[in-house]
């Protein structure tokens, strides 16, 4: 189980590395926040139940006798479980394909993110119910008369995972949001 520090990180690491590897199926474990203490025993019993320890040579023997290998990324409390194609004997596990099925994936309170592969190449953004919610609380906080109160809430939005130049162009989209708000309130925006 390979656990990451930052949100980014791991979903880079899907996005750049595991979907162009052929791990094209994904299940999405939320483990329960208010037993952050558990969370190595649940990463121990996944890494055994999933074989995720298995080192470059016997990934690479596996594959060559097509079975699927696994892998197992984790932030804070959301773990995601990734395979390769191939024959494996799981009952009751269920698996998405991301090249047929987007998947939506809780980042935050507010924040979903939709992963796909399109054309062999994995693909992120903004989920767009999420995306719109995002825009709406842009809106609230330039309607905020108190200009110094801005600065915390768009640290939050400032902080948000951006991934790949699609989400770079969402969250730059906010900003832009937020100025022109600004402006149909005879406000002045404050920058970050």
């Amino acid at each position: 189980m390979r656990v990451f520090e930052r949100i980014q990180d791991m979903l880079m690491s899907v996005v750049q590395y595991y979907t162009q590897n052929g791990y094209n199926h994904i299940q999405i474990v939320y483990y329960p926040e208010n037993k952050e203490d558990r969370w190595h025993q649940i990463d121990t019993k996944l890494t055994k139940k999933f074989r995720l320890d298995l080192n470059k040579g016997q990934r690479a023997y596996r594959k060559r006798k097509k079975q699927t290998n696994f892998a197992g990324l984790r932030y804070k409390n959301i773990c995601l479980i990734l395979h390769t194609p191939g024959s494996f004997d799981l009952e009751g596990e269920t698996f998405v394909d991301m090249r047929q099925k987007n998947v939506l994936l809780d980042v935050g309170s507010v924040v979903k993110v939709e992963l796909k592969i399109v054309d062999g190449v994995g693909a992120i953004k903004y989920e767009k119910r999420s995306y719109q919610d995002l825009k709406e609380i842009v809106k609230q906080i330039a309607a905020n008369p108190k200009v110094w109160q801005h600065k915390k809430e768009l640290e939050k939005i400032k902080h948000l995972p951006a991934v790949r130049r699609k989400m770079h162009l969402q969250k730059d989209h906010l900003f832009e949001l937020y100025k022109q708000e600004c402006k149909k309130h005879n406000q002045k925006p404050f920058t970050l």
